[in-house]
């Protein structure tokens, strides 16, 4: 790439990168050169096509192999995390109905399941 592809690159980067911001670190760093695999990204970089809107860029970035590669692991770490929690919540239950009432109530309160 020339050094004007390389700044279109770059600004697609940029911008899509602040769109993913809720997308761990790690995971923006493997996905964003997807960019230059989807359609709209390479017309902008390559031919001077038109820049693509944020969510347009977004949505084909995700479709290429590796996004949904990605998008299939986040998923499952998605699913094994509320799977944990759900776990860890019985456990903090199970160990309060062992509690008598009076301690019950104030140990559902530090955990936050109860009000007050």
């Amino acid at each position: 790439m020339n050094a004007t592809q390389l700044l279109r690159f770059a600004e697609l980067k940029v911008r899509t990168d602040r769109k993913l911001c809720d997308i761990p670190s790690t995971v923006r760093d493997m996905i964003l050169p997807e960019i230059a695999n989807t359609l709209s990204g390479r017309a902008y970089i390559l031919v001077n096509g038109p820049l693509p809107s944020d969510s347009e860029l977004i949505a084909e970035i995700w479709v290429t192999p590796r996004g949904l590669d990605i998008r299939a692991i986040l998923a499952q770490q998605l699913d094994r995390d509320q799977e944990e929690e759900v776990t860890n919540r019985s456990k903090v239950l199970d160990e309060m109905a062992k509690l008598p009432k009076a301690q019950r109530i104030s140990a559902a309160r530090a955990a936050g399941l109860v009000n007050g």
